[in-house]
C-alpha cells in the first residue's frame, strides 16, 4: 500500500470561517478572505496586534479545534483513499495551547477514522516521507518535492489560496488539484 500523507488545516478541515468568525467577534464587524492581503498566505498578517492575540487566544482555548467542520467531501474522500493507501495525517500544531494536540487527535479519530499513530505533530512536514503529499500551502509542497523528487506533492487549491494563483508560484501546473477526484486520479496513475 501507498502512504499518503495530509495537511488537516483547510483540506480536512475548515479553519478559515472559524477564525474569520472570531476575528469578526474582535473586531465587531464582519471580516471575510476579501479583507486579507491577496499576496500573501497568511490571512492575520494585516490584522492590528491586540485582535492577533485575541485570535491566537481564541484557537488555543479548549473546544476551538474540536469545534471545527470538516471540508465538503473530506470524509468520503479518506474513506476511498483509505482502500488503496495508509493515511497519515500531518498538522502543525499551535505550540501554545493545551488543547490543540489533544483535540486533533480526537477529532481526526471521530470524524475520519486517523488513529493517534497515524498524526504527526510538525512544523517540518518536507521531513515525513510518504508516496504522497497533499496541502494546501504551496511552500510546503514545494519543499516536501524538494526533500523528495521522486515522489509526489499535491498542492490542494481552496479559497484562500487560489488568490495566489496570480502570484509567480514556481508550483507546476500537474502539480495543483482542486477536487478530491483530481487527487484520486493522481494515486491510481
Amino acid at each position: 500500500m501507498k502512504d499518503f500523507l495530509i495537511d488537516v488545516d483547510e483540506v480536512l478541515a475548515d479553519f478559515v470561517n472559524p477564525a474569520a468568525a472570531v476575528i469578526s467577534g474582535l473586531l465587531g464587524r464582519p471580516w471575510t478572505l476579501d479583507d486579507a492581503p491577496h499576496d500573501n498566505w497568511d490571512m492575520f498578517s494585516n490584522l492590528a496586534p491586540e485582535v492577533l492575540k485575541g485570535v491566537f487566544e481564541a484557537m488555543n482555548g479548549k473546544g476551538f479545534v474540536s469545534g471545527l467542520q470538516p471540508t465538503p467531501g473530506s470524509q468520503d474522500f479518506v474513506r476511498e483513499l483509505r482502500k488503496t493507501c495508509n493515511i497519515y495525517a500531518l498538522t502543525a500544531p499551535h505550540h501554545t495551547s493545551p488543547w490543540w494536540v489533544l483535540e486533533r487527535n480526537i477529532w481526526l479519530g471521530d470524524l475520519f477514522g486517523i488513529d493517534r499513530k497515524h498524526v504527526v505533530h510538525t512544523d517540518a512536514k518536507y521531513l515525513c516521507r510518504g508516496d504522497f503529499f497533499l496541502d494546501d500551502r504551496h511552500d510546503h509542497v514545494t519543499r516536501w518535492n524538494d526533500r523528495h523528487p521522486d515522489k509526489s506533492g499535491l498542492w490542494w487549491g481552496t479559497k484562500h489560496n487560489q488568490r495566489l494563483l496570480k502570484s509567480s508560484l514556481t508550483l507546476p501546473l500537474e502539480r495543483r488539484v482542486d477536487s478530491w477526484e483530481a487527487v484520486l486520479a493522481k494515486v491510481a496513475a
